[in-house]
């Protein structure tokens, strides 16, 4: 099964209907809609038990790649094994040392946002429910 997990403040539409929606239109068929998710790991949570009713314990967790350790250890957490499947990783466009690295670009902003997002979801999910982050496959 397929599903579209995030739910919505009470006067927004969630954002699992805007998922199945995209995903019915690329030809993905019968998405589930596990729609009262607030945070990360309601999303696990909620998911967990659709999942369960499927007989289905193995995901692909598709997430953004900045997103999946704490996502991936809260979907352990209920009780999932989980196989990551990231999205829209950030990519350098060059490996290379070079002065021009050190310029300013207004992306860096952003992708600070995010990352001190997730380092600091993740710190608050281990001291909040103890989750731990997952192990890449060896």
């Amino acid at each position: 099964p397929v599903i579209a997990t995030g739910g919505a403040a009470e006067d927004r539409e969630p954002e699992s209907r805007w998922m199945a929606e995209t995903l019915e239109e690329w030809g993905v068929k019968a998405v589930l809609q596990e729609t009262r998710a607030r945070d990360t790991r309601e999303n696990a949570r909620y998911s967990a038990e659709l999942l369960y009713e499927q007989d289905a314990q193995t995901i692909l967790l598709v997430t953004h790649a900045h997103h999946l350790v704490r996502a991936g250890a809260a979907f352990e957490q209920a009780g999932l094994k989980v196989i990551p499947a990231p999205t829209g990783a950030f990519v350098p466009s060059t490996t290379g040392v070079s002065l021009g690295m050190l310029r300013p670009q207004a992306n860096a902003m952003r992708t600070s946002w995010l990352a001190m997002h997730e380092y600091l979801g993740i710190l608050w999910y281990r001291w909040q429910y103890g989750l731990r982050p997952v192990q890449p496959a060896p």
